[in-house]
């Protein structure tokens, strides 16, 4: 439940207050994976340990695109589909009405247990881009998710190519 918990905040992030990005040295130094946000318009916006935000403005208003990624810890009992399933249901939950299902895939990616999903909807009357990716090694998960409400194929893509450069450290 403290997953899905997490996982849901994210659908929240829409509206973030952003902070200094001057911080950006060495973001990933005790997380168990790294972005490389050099292939993207998205850079690193804030974050801490436990959450670390993209935007294309550090000091960004709720409409601009971004990316929250939230590391997890995971247990057994845990699938990347399992994860997305939940997701998806707490997002029709929460009134994001899903239009239209990009694509959808789960099986391996990158090596280890993947869930991805790209879909377009409305949130509180305004059309929405959202990209899911949830990947699981062991007992250590990653979920990303970038929103885009506007610009939607240049957002979708830039969205993509950040999450696209999620590399696990070595255990």
């Amino acid at each position: 439940m403290k997953i899905l918990f997490a996982l849901s905040l994210q659908l929240f992030a829409l509206i973030v207050i952003g902070q200094d990005s001057s911080q950006t040295k060495n973001i990933f130094a005790k997380s168990f994976f790294i972005l490389d946000d050099s292939q993207s318009k998205l850079k690193y916006a804030w974050g801490d340990q436990d959450v670390f935000v993209f935007s294309t403005n550090t000091h960004y208003t709720k409409d601009d695109p971004k990316v929250v990624v939230i590391p997890f810890e995971s247990d057994s009992s845990n699938t990347a589909k399992s994860l997305m399933d939940s997701v998806i249901d707490k997002w029709k939950r929460d009134k994001f009405d899903i239009q239209r299902i990009i694509n959808r895939f789960d099986g391996k990616v990158k090596g280890v247990d993947g869930s991805e999903i790209a879909v377009m909807g409305m949130l509180n009357g305004e059309g929405i881009f959202i990209y899911q990716l949830i990947l699981i090694r062991g007992t250590e998960g990653v979920s990303i998710q970038g929103f885009a409400k506007s610009e939607f194929e240049s957002n979708i893509e830039e969205i993509q190519k950040l999450a696209r450069t999620l590399r696990f450290k070595p255990s």
